[in-house]
């Protein structure tokens, strides 16, 4: 499914928050590669949209993600 479909699906359902979890490039990936991770794709486009994004992920993944978009999320580390 292209994200820009997934976005418009997840924006229609006028949520407020949204919480993503294993944003790394390869589900439950080991190292911390974020580069063309469709989900941090998704989850951008919705806190840009306006709504509150928590991202919940193991503690280097998180800090992968911190050090590409800073402030833009909320984070969980788990």
């Amino acid at each position: 499914m292209l994200p820009q479909y997934q976005i418009a699906e997840l924006l229609a359902e006028n949520k407020q928050a949204y919480v993503f979890e294993s944003v790394a490039y390869k589900e439950n990936c080991t190292v911390p590669i974020i580069e063309e991770s469709q989900k941090l794709v998704i989850a951008a486009a919705l806190a840009n949209a306006g709504k509150t994004v928590t991202i919940r992920d193991q503690a280097m993944i998180i800090q992968a993600v911190i050090t590409d978009f800073g402030s833009l999320f909320k984070y969980e580390v788990i």
